[in-house]
């Protein structure tokens, strides 16, 4: 019984030093869709809801920061209204680039804790992923999680084309998790156009990217197809996953 009170004061305990970020102020343009991607349903479920509900068990909703255009209020507060276990999660208002939207959100987050930035149209990280993550982000300072890549692929340059190794290769996902004292003060700078993630961020910084396992299906829902295979996924998955 003291143990059992002892393992939930100390994940308590835990989950006080870690942060979320969802990246979701994108407009979603190439799914071509009426409704921006993230707000778009999965069995019955809107995207960013499946990618929140993930880190529910590692972090508490407080914690929470979501990054929200201006345009979408409406859409966002409807969803916090519908979904009663997001009522404490917090926004920003997101900026012209992922960039602005992430340096707003991590105004928010405590320099002495660990933070994990995640896409909201990745519905399908599971939970060994987000745990990989925030463990080797504990140990290293940071951590991106990555995926071997399945095809073929070719460098197109100046015209020409070639073969690319990819077996040296690696798709990146999110969440990226950091120290935030780390990450906060990396984005202390200007935005420049090959700021695409947060990794990418840090590494302008002068830090080693640290590389972790992440999972197959968790990719960033981009079309119509991706709707339909995440539905797919998500009808199979057992809860625990």
């Amino acid at each position: 019984m003291i143990w059992r009170a002892f393992s939930i004061f100390a994940g308590q305990m835990e989950k006080e030093n870690k942060f979320l970020v969802i990246a979701a102020a994108g407009s979603g343009n190439r799914l071509q869709a009426d409704t921006p991607k993230q707000y778009l349903k999965i069995n019955g479920k809107p995207v960013i809801v499946w990618a929140i509900r993930a880190f529910l068990p590692f972090i508490k909703t407080e914690n929470i920061i979501v990054t929200v255009s201006r345009s979408h209020q409406d859409l966002w507060d409807g969803l916090k209204n519908d979904h009663g276990e997001l009522r404490k999660v917090k926004s920003v208002y997101g900026g012209p680039e992922r960039f602005h939207s992430v340096m707003a959100a991590l105004k928010l987050v405590p320099d002495e804790a660990v933070v994990a930035i995640h896409d909201a149209a990745r519905p399908l990280v599971n939970r060994e992923t987000i745990r990989n993550c925030f463990r080797l982000a504990g140990i290293k300072g940071n951590a991106v999680p990555v995926a071997n890549v399945q095809n073929s692929i070719r460098l197109l340059e100046n015209g020409e084309n070639k073969n690319l190794a990819r077996k040296k290769l690696r798709t990146v996902q999110t969440p990226q998790v950091f120290k935030s004292s780390v990450i906060k003060k990396a984005y202390k700078t200007n935005y420049l156009d090959f700021f695409t993630d947060d990794a990418s961020v840090i590494e302008h910084a002068g830090h080693k990217i640290h590389l972790c396992t992440g999972n197959d299906e968790n990719i960033k829902i981009t079309t119509i197809t991706d709707l339909m295979l995440a539905e797919i996924i998500l009808k199979d998955r057992a809860p625990s996953s």
